[in-house]
């Protein structure tokens, strides 16, 4: 896919996902990719961080810092986050419980997961 189209989907699925983060939040991307919506996040005043794994096919073409992982343990501290924002990520995801784990463990007690999954019909 064209990385244009590609661009232009996550700005549509941020503009829906964010009518759901707080104002003030502290948000980590997982999956970030090129940083796309993370930028789009922190250009809306959050406080954001963006990790990916470390041979993501966006790496060349970042416009956000994007933080490698190893696709397993977020490299954060218990309880840093009040949302975890992924896109398009989970669909990818070996075990898919090992990643909620990891995401319930970053977020602070009362924090919010949300997660963008494509369908047929790219349903929010």
């Amino acid at each position: 896919m064209d990385n244009k189209f590609i661009e232009g989907l996550r700005r549509q699925e941020l503009e829906l996902a964010a009518s759901f983060i707080p104002l003030g939040s502290r948000v980590l991307e997982v999956g970030a990719g090129a940083g796309w919506q993370t930028r789009m996040l922190a250009d809306r005043g959050f406080d954001v961080e963006a990790i990916d794994v470390v041979h993501s096919r966006y790496a060349s073409i970042q416009v956000w810092p994007v933080r490698s992982y190893n696709g397993h343990t977020i490299p954060f501290e218990d309880k840093t986050f009040d949302i975890v924002f992924t896109s398009s990520v989970l669909e990818h995801v070996t075990d898919v419980q090992v990643i909620l784990r990891e995401i319930k463990r970053v977020l602070k007690p009362g924090g919010l997961a949300i997660h963008v999954l494509p369908t047929p019909m790219w349903r929010f």
